[in-house]
């Protein structure tokens, strides 16, 4: 299958899903911000930096285009009562087919970007055209990444594309490139962070002959964009780092998502318990990998590279006590270009991806709720459908994070936990597997040629 031809099915999917479908609860933050900024930029309290800057433009367009074409959200409450996601959301209304689509566009560009850079990628370092369709492909037409950005509305996909444009320049020798695109990607969500390490690595023992002085610049030049990024929204930045380490204010996160700890849906815990094993959990598995990536800096290649920022985003994903569905994204294109060598499995790719689609679509009964948009046109359909679904399941239909702050055991919370530690599983599999065994870097003779 050739690129032009994914990109076309991958875009047309996509196009004819963002009008009619959107998560109710985070395509309404989007809706509120965008009012927000047409009122008046400045007084907008937001995080992350790189999203607000993003929407800019998406809110005076969509200002633009809801006047010409009288569009305008539909009202929560002209809904049937049971077709409310969560009354503790003080959601107001459902945003419209036109906001659903303008919003969304910048996630279709990522996808679209990062499959052309995925392709690129693979197409130098292996010489295999065919290997670098198929990397795009399993990508681009992935039922999981089309959810999140076209279905749900989530912007994952821009930092991911950063990262890996971050990786490409890099190996093409661009240092100060890379590392004002790493800083963009930290300032659309912060785990692009963990990468420096590893890429301090691979520049300082790669052919690209770099000297102390050209990674100290690197880790400047990174420092000083993110800093910048940063500077507008700095007290929602601290914010929200320091809820990383300390806790949400909900107590409940704990559970929350495609982690072992989804297991507190059942059972009761101690907060304070869940985030310092939580926390060092993750420490370890970081500094594990940083040691690794150090002991083997003389292998390093491409490979390597993309192997140990892999191992970097799973070491989240392995102790972290939440995992939101759509932090997956972050992890599929480096899974892509080690399955080409072989050093990922192709269904572990699929089987991971899988299970966030089915958890992303059960979870507080997403896969209804999503289609909120389409109200106006399937209504008597979705009415019935909930009607059908919610009874049996009402206590578990709550949104966000009510299933894990009344633990109970059900068919809903025991599917949950079960997704959730298979999740964790596969990927512990697969950090064991790049971090703790040494193989060849299939692609380390290929290294810098033709890039």
């Amino acid at each position: 299958m050739r690129l032009r031809s994914i990109l076309t099915a991958g875009i047309l999917i996509r196009v004819a899903l963002m009008p009619f479908t959107a998560h109710p609860f985070d395509v309404y933050v989007w809706h509120r911000l965008i009012l927000g900024i047409v009122e008046g930029p400045t007084s907008v309290k937001f995080f992350p930096p790189m999203l607000f800057y993003t929407l800019v433009p998406v809110a005076f367009t969509y200002e633009w285009a809801s006047g010409v074409l009288g569009a305008s959200p539909i009202p929560l409450r002209s809904l049937p009562e049971i077709l409310n996601p969560d009354p503790r959301y003080g959601i107001q209304y459902i945003t419209d087919p036109s906001f659903n689509t303008l919003v969304k566009i910048p996630f279709l560009v990522a996808d679209v970007l990062a499959t052309v850079a995925i392709f690129k990628l693979i197409e130098n370092l292996s010489r295999d055209k065919s290997e670098a369709s198929w990397a795009a492909a399993v990508w681009f037409l992935n039922p999981y990444l089309i959810l999140i950005s076209a279905v749900w509305g989530m912007f994952d996909s821009l930092p991911t594309l950063f990262s890996i444009v971050s990786m490409w320049l890099l190996l093409r020798r661009r240092l100060d490139l890379s590392a004002f695109a790493m800083g963009v990607a930290a300032a659309y969500k912060l785990y692009p962070a963990v990468f420096l390490f590893p890429t301090v690595i691979f520049t300082l023992n790669s052919d690209l002959s770099a000297s102390r002085r050209a990674v100290l610049r690197y880790i400047l030049v990174f420092t000083a964009s993110t800093f910048i990024l940063f500077l507008p929204a700095i007290s929602q930045s601290l914010s929200f780092s320091q809820g990383l380490l300390t806790g949400p204010p909900d107590p409940g996160a704990a559970g929350f998502g495609l982690t072992f700890w989804s297991v507190l849906l059942i059972l009761p815990s101690n907060p304070d318990f869940v985030i310092a094993t939580s926390n060092l959990i993750v420490i370890t598995f970081l500094a594990a990998t940083y040691l690794q990536a150090f002991r083997r800096r003389a292998d390093s290649g491409p490979l390597s590279l993309a192997a140990f920022q892999l191992c970097s985003i799973l070491s989240i994903f392995a102790g972290f006590r939440f995992v939101c569905e759509q932090f997956l994204v972050w992890a599929l294109p480096y899974m892509v270009i080690l399955a080409v060598a072989g050093k990922v499995k192709t269904r572990e790719y699929w089987s991971l991806s899988s299970i966030a689609l089915a958890y992303s679509l059960i979870h507080g009964l997403n896969g209804i709720f999503f289609l909120l948009p389409a109200w106006p046109w399937l209504g008597g359909l979705l009415l019935s459908v909930t009607r059908l679904v919610r009874g049996p399941v009402a206590a578990d239909s709550g949104y966000g994070y009510e299933l894990v702050s009344q633990p109970h055991l059900s068919p809903v919370t025991l599917t949950l936990t079960v997704l959730g530690s298979a999740f964790t599983l596969i990927v512990a599999a697969i950090w064991k597997r790049l971090a703790l065994n040494r193989a060849p870097d299939t692609f380390q003779s290929l290294n810098m040629r033709g890039l």
